[in-house]
């Protein structure tokens, strides 16, 4: 296979892997936040996830090869995904809860208009988790790659053994 045909490859496989994991972080961090709010009755929850599931693929489809290919090119795919993945689902439900407010808040025309609002401070607070821990993970790349280029710099030392010629 040639060079660009790998690239490609390996892409399509990073778009589908985002979103997958686009649409399994939004899914829980939806389960989380609802069961954590308890705010919808049970029959409407099975929709509710879908829609946060399919606007997780939506969003993890593109973003993830996006800032693969551009920060995170020497962090390893799996570490990549699944340290994206845990800060997406814990970002998504942070701001689901966070946009909680009291309840003289909920019962003003502010307070209805803020709970329509809510799955967007979910997908505010799921985008901010998933861009700290591509930041995080660049910045730990960086510095392991940084401390492996120093330890190959390290002169080592030649043991020279005698060459016996008989």
């Amino acid at each position: 296979m040639a060079r660009s045909g790998r690239i490609a490859a390996v892409t399509a496989g990073v778009i589908a892997c985002g979103a997958l994991f686009g649409a399994a972080a939004a899914a829980l961090a939806a389960l989380i936040g609802l069961l954590a709010t308890g705010e919808h009755a049970a029959a409407e929850i099975p929709g509710l996830l879908a829609g946060a599931a399919l606007a997780g693929a939506v969003l993890g489809a593109p973003l993830l090869p996006l800032v693969g290919w551009l920060f995170l090119r020497r962090v390893p795919v799996g570490l990549a995904a699944l340290g994206t993945f845990a800060c997406t689902a814990a970002g998504g439900v942070l701001g689901w809860i966070l946009s909680n407010g009291s309840d003289e808040v909920w019962a003003s025309s502010v307070g209805q208009l803020l709970r329509g609002l809510r799955p967007a401070h979910a997908a505010l607070g799921a985008v901010t988790g998933f861009v700290l821990a591509a930041i995080l993970l660049r910045i730990h790349s960086g510095a392991a790659g940084r401390a492996a280029h120093e330890l190959s710099r390290v002169p080592r030392r030649i043991e020279h053994q005698p060459i016996i010629r008989g």
